[in-house]
């Protein structure tokens, strides 16, 4: 369907469109929320440098990728960090003894591990709507107001958003001492990618606002 735009509908459209802006950062999902604990025994080493980061899960590709992330980030303040499996044969279980070698051989002075405490999921629907784009088949703008344009339809869609609560501890080497927890809930995100961007930012920030690193 072809139409030319007024004065009147280019304001209708704009407003339109400003609404549809604010229902968006209105929709936004909740910041990272990060709580943290000192333990009884904790050392007097920090902050640490040396850091080797393990995640706990069955799901190796998210291993992978949340290790890397998280050693990125503390990497990115001025400490030494490993992604444990990187140092480890592929599919090795993760124990104290298993962990504990790779310790010896990067001489790290903190152990970093993380563990999914709970996955929430949850779905968005999205309504069809209509929209309207400039026809490049048609004539030139008559002037600022009036042009050919078009009208599509976008179909209705299901958007997926997870909500995911870990857990991070911190071990000193030395004793294998627990120094330090933290609890880390990232809200409504669509992929696993958002998930782990955005919480070892917010570790990496904790962590370093309360000086356990670099």
């Amino acid at each position: 369907m072809k139409r030319s735009i007024t004065a009147y509908s280019l304001i209708g459209m704009l407003t339109a469109l400003a609404a549809v802006l604010l229902i968006g950062l209105a929709g936004c999902s909740r910041p990272t929320q990060v709580t943290s604990t000192w333990h009884e025994h904790s050392a007097t080493g920090r902050p640490y440098g040396k850091i080797l980061v393990v995640g706990v899960t069955d799901n190796s590709n998210q291993r992978r990728r949340f290790e890397n992330a998280m050693a990125s980030v503390l990497e990115s303040g001025g400490s030494t960090a490993w992604a444990s499996h990187t140092l480890m044969p592929s599919g090795q279980e993760l124990s104290r003894e298993t962990v504990g070698k790779v310790v010896e051989s990067t001489d790290a002075d903190a152990v970093l591990v993380t563990r999914l405490v709970s996955h929430e999921v949850t779905g968005e629907e999205v309504d069809a709507r209509t929209g309207v784009k400039t026809n490049p088949q048609g004539q030139k703008a008559y002037n600022f107001f009036r042009y050919d344009y078009d009208e599509y339809e976008e179909a209705a869609y299901l958007i997926i958003k997870n909500t995911v609560k870990l857990t991070t501890d911190i071990y000193e080497t030395g004793q294998g001492e627990l120094v330090y927890s933290l609890e880390t809930t990232t809200f409504e995100k669509e992929s696993g990618f958002e998930i782990i961007d955005e919480a070892t930012h917010a570790l990496g920030d904790r962590l370093r606002q309360d000086r356990v690193v670099r």
